[in-house]
């Protein structure tokens, strides 16, 4: 097995966490504009709180793990926008393994 292996299966890991955080996100904090915030706050940086690695995750900050999806849309307005028709590109550990992002190459 070799690197796209591991990359594919890095990529469907991150894919079923975004599904979980949104349906999580969406359930806790209802859905719409005024929910997004919350719901955004709840999945990412409480989530991560809440299992100890708040220090090291959960949010974009120079020295945090870098897994993040790039998105079609504002999810920070609008939760419907948390769907995975709009992911243009996804980042884990820092590098990029789904998509593409303006001038960078694609992935290996």
């Amino acid at each position: 097995m070799g690197t796209a292996t591991s990359s594919c299966r890095r990529t469907t890991r991150i894919a079923r966490r975004w599904r979980t955080a949104r349906t999580s996100a969406a359930s806790s904090c209802g859905s719409g504009r005024a929910a997004a915030p919350t719901g955004l706050h709840a999945a990412t940086a409480d989530a991560a709180d809440a299992i100890g690695l708040g220090a090291q995750v959960g949010t974009l900050a120079a020295g945090f793990g870098a897994d993040f999806v790039v998105l079609r849309g504002h999810p920070a307005t609008n939760l419907d926008d948390l769907h995975t028709d709009n992911i243009v590109a996804v980042l884990s550990r820092g590098r990029l393994v789904f998509g593409e992002l303006p001038g960078t190459p694609a992935p290996r």
